[in-house]
């Protein structure tokens, strides 16, 4: 399955920053920079489909980027990350997925790295998560588990380090919003948080 497509036609990735032309983070505005392509695939690339962050700066000041590919004809989650210069050259985080779509990231307070997503890699529509604490990127853990069909996640951490992770999922033939805690190591059980 093909990544999900917004619109019609074969798009690029492009990325735009702001700032300074040699300086990063910018200390004064000096306008849009041209606009860079950072994918040379001749497949699709998508950001996530219910506008959620793809796009997360961690503390050093680089920038951190995740979208959905589809260059060898199935889903990859693609990477890449702005030093302030150039853009590194885009990894697979997940690759050779029938259908990885709507990548999500945030950056917690260490600087560690989350990317949550939509798979079906295990036959039924799951979120996954993966973390880079600098080590590398650790082996992908279900989320929601393959109770629901999960749907448009969304990502972020708190004042105290957790990860909190929310998506849309099928309880009961009832579309619901359910959240779920990284701590420790450990997701929690997804909670319903919301009446229907």
């Amino acid at each position: 399955m093909r990544c999900q497509r917004r619109m019609a036609g074969c798009f690029v990735l492009l990325v735009i920053v702001c700032g300074a032309a040699s300086l990063w983070p910018p200390t004064a505005w000096a306008g849009w920079l041209p606009p860079t392509k950072l994918t040379s695939a001749s497949g699709e690339a998508t950001i996530a489909g219910n506008n959620a962050i793809c796009l997360a700066g961690d503390p050093a000041g680089d920038l951190h980027l995740v979208w959905c590919d589809d260059r060898a004809w199935d889903s990859d989650i693609m990477y890449t990350t702005f030093n302030g210069f150039t853009w590194s050259p885009d990894t697979a985080l997940v690759s050779m997925s029938p259908a990885a779509v709507d990548p999500t990231i945030t950056v917690d307070g260490s600087g560690n790295l989350h990317v949550v997503w939509v798979d079906w890699m295990d036959g039924t529509s799951e979120l996954y998560h993966i973390m880079n604490d600098g080590a590398g990127w650790t082996a992908p853990q279900s989320v929601s588990g393959d109770s629901t069909y999960a749907q448009q996640p969304a990502i972020a951490y708190d004042s105290v380090g957790r990860v909190h992770a929310v998506w849309k999922g099928l309880e009961g033939g009832t579309w619901v919003v359910l959240h779920s805690v990284y701590e420790g190591g450990v997701w929690s059980a997804g909670e319903r948080i919301s009446d229907t």
